[in-house]
């Protein structure tokens, strides 16, 4: 049995991968075992993605995702770095028998051990922004979402934060046939993070390009 120093990653986000990066080059191989477990086969990145269900154009789809098996550098290749490797499954339970120790178990059956933990998620997506787990059906997931904006006339978006207007101002520059309407709870796009006039500033460029803001609603 390993007397290394089990820790475990689960998530495949910016965040999982940024620490698994730096623990990969920092940790020592003699004395610690990294293991980033994640459902997805590729890393996807979120701001690009926004613009890429909507429309072809700049071929962000090969530029806004990369593959898990060469996340820890050059050099590296099948998810596997210095000390840590990739795991691509899912995760159905996590065990606990100690605040320093337990086990990640996995759809499969496989049960992996942990002595340090990391949950690091994120958050998921419906509709369009719901990606595929694996790359091969990226393409396919894409094109149907290209193919149902370009046969509407309308769209509504519920919600006008940082996503929801920027969704609406790709729409109105790729898919300027269409009708984009945002409903908004609040009296202004985005949130109270944003100055007033800042917000203010948003929703003016968005309805000079035909976006209709329903606010208070």
């Amino acid at each position: 049995m390993s007397n290394k120093t089990s820790i475990v990653i689960v998530g495949g986000g910016f965040l999982a991968i940024s620490v698994a990066k730096a623990l990969d080059k920092r940790l020592s191989p003699s004395k610690h075992s990294l293991t980033m477990i994640t459902e997805t086969d590729y890393y996807r990145h979120l701001p690009a993605a926004l613009r890429i269900f909507v429309t072809a154009e700049g071929d962000l789809d090969s530029k806004m995702y990369h593959p898990h098996d060469k996340i820890f550098g050059k050099g590296t290749q099948n998810g596997v770095g210095r000390v840590g490797t990739v795991q691509v499954g899912k995760v159905v339970s996590v065990e606990e028998e100690s605040k320093e120790k337990g086990y990640v178990v996995l759809e499969d059956g496989q049960r992996i051990k942990w002595n340090v933990l990391l949950i690091a998620t994120g958050s998921e997506w419906e509709g369009p922004l719901r990606w595929p787990n694996r790359l091969s059906l990226l393409k396919p997931h894409l094109d149907t979402w290209r193919e149902r904006i370009a046969s509407v006339k309308s769209i509504v978006l519920v919600g006008g934060g940082a996503v929801g207007t920027e969704v609406a101002g790709e729409l109105a520059d790729f898919a300027p046939q269409v009708k984009v309407s945002i409903v908004q709870r609040d009296t202004l796009v985005l949130n109270a993070t944003y100055p007033d006039s800042f917000r203010r500033r948003v929703a003016r460029g968005l309805e000079d390009r035909g976006v209709v803001i329903l606010n208070g609603d």
